[in-house]
């Protein structure tokens, strides 16, 4: 969904895209483990009806939850892992 709205020019965390305060970001944001969950799992997402880490799912999710449409542009990598602040 945010990816759709991103490739048309429009911004997913807009009130037009706000429903009782949640946004598309909200809802991706609640498929992500944060920090109840093992250490080495945190930041990644999942697919609704497990909770069990995807890299598929945190794949496709990162851009979208980063703002970036696809195709996401080359890009400078980086060494350092990021972190969950629990």
């Amino acid at each position: 969904m945010i990816q759709t709205l991103l490739a048309e020019g429009l911004r997913p965390g807009s009130a037009s895209w706000t429903v009782s305060g949640s946004t598309p970001y909200t809802a991706l944001a609640s498929y992500q483990l944060g920090c109840s969950a093992p250490v080495a799992n945190r930041g990644s997402f999942y697919y609704p009806g497990s909770t069990t880490p995807s890299v598929i799912a945190t794949v496709q999710a990162v851009p979208a939850a980063a703002g970036k449409a696809l195709p996401v542009g080359e890009t400078l990598l980086s060494n350092s892992n990021p972190t969950v602040a629990c």
